[in-house]
C-alpha cells in the first residue's frame, strides 16, 4: 500500500508501532490540502486506537478486529469468531472506538491491519516480547522501515480503474470468499506505479510509506 505515513510508538508493556498510510499523489499540487484533512483524520483515528489499547485492564495493549461488514461495529460472527477475526484486514471500526464517521479526501472510510497476536479476545498475553507481524518499507519501496509493525491504518484514497467498490458481489482472493466490492479489500489496497520491488496488492502486505510518486517522479 503507498502513501503518506508517519509512524508512531505507544508504551503499554510492549512498544506498539501503529503506522498511518494515506493515498495522497504527491505529484498532483491540489491534493495538498487533502492530503493535510486526511493526515488529521488518521492522527485521530490513531489516537482512539491508543486509547482503546490503554483502556483494556484485562489485557493492555489489545486492539479491535477489523470491521468487515462496514457497519462501523465489532460484533462476533460478523468480525470475529471465538478469538479469531474473520480478516487481519478490513475497515476501522469506527463506531466500536466512539469515533465520528471518518473519510479521507476521496470521501473513502479508513482501512485498517492489524497484527494477529494483537487482536481483541485473544489469549496470549501481550509482553515485552510480543511482536508484531506486518512489514513496512520506505517511500522507494526498497528500504526496510519495520518489519514488526503492530498496525496499519489507511486511506485508500480514490478508486482506481481496475477496482470495483460497488455493491456487485464477486470473488475476493484475500478473503478466499464472495463479497460485495465495497468490502473486499483488494479493492483498496494496490500497487499501481509503485516504486521499487516491495509492492504488492496484498492484504497482509507489505505496506509502502508514501509520498507517492508516478512514473514522472
Amino acid at each position: 500500500m503507498k502513501g503518506l505515513a508517519s509512524l508512531f510508538f505507544i508504551a503499554i508493556l510492549a512498544m506498539v508501532g501503529i503506522y498511518l498510510v494515506a493515498a495522497m499523489p504527491a505529484t498532483d499540487p491540489g491534493n495538498a490540502q487533502g492530503a493535510k484533512d486526511t493526515s488529521l483524520v488518521l492522527s485521530e483515528a490513531r489516537d482512539a486506537l491508543i486509547g482503546y489499547a490503554v483502556s483494556d485492564a484485562t489485557r493492555p495493549g489489545e486492539l479491535p478486529c477489523p470491521d468487515m461488514n462496514d457497519d462501523g461495529v465489532i460484533q462476533i460472527a460478523t468480525d470475529y469468531v471465538g478469538s479469531n477475526c474473520k480478516s487481519y484486514v478490513g475497515r476501522l471500526p469506527w463506531k466500536t472506538l466512539n469515533l465520528p464517521d471518518l473519510r479521507d479526501a476521496a470521501g473513502e472510510r479508513l482501512w485498517y491491519a492489524i497484527s494477529p497476536a494483537y487482536h481483541a479476545n485473544g489469549s496470549a498475553i501481550l509482553d515485552s516480547d510480543t511482536s508484531g507481524a506486518l512489514t513496512v518499507y520506505a517511500s522507494d519501496g526498497l528500504t526496510l522501515f519495520s518489519s514488526n509493525a503492530v498496525a496499519v491504518i489507511f486511506s485508500p484514497g480514490a478508486a482506481l480503474n481496475w477496482q470495483t467498490r460497488g455493491s456487485t458481489v464477486s470473488s475476493c482472493p484475500s478473503l478466499g470468499s464472495s463479497v460485495a466490492g465495497y468490502l473486499c479489500p483488494d479493492n483498496y489496497l494496490d500497487a499501481f506505479n509503485c516504486p521499487g520491488a516491495n509492492c504488492r496488492s496484498n492484504a497482509s502486505g507489505p505496506f509502502v510509506m508514501g509520498p507517492i510518486r508516478d512514473a514522472n517522479g
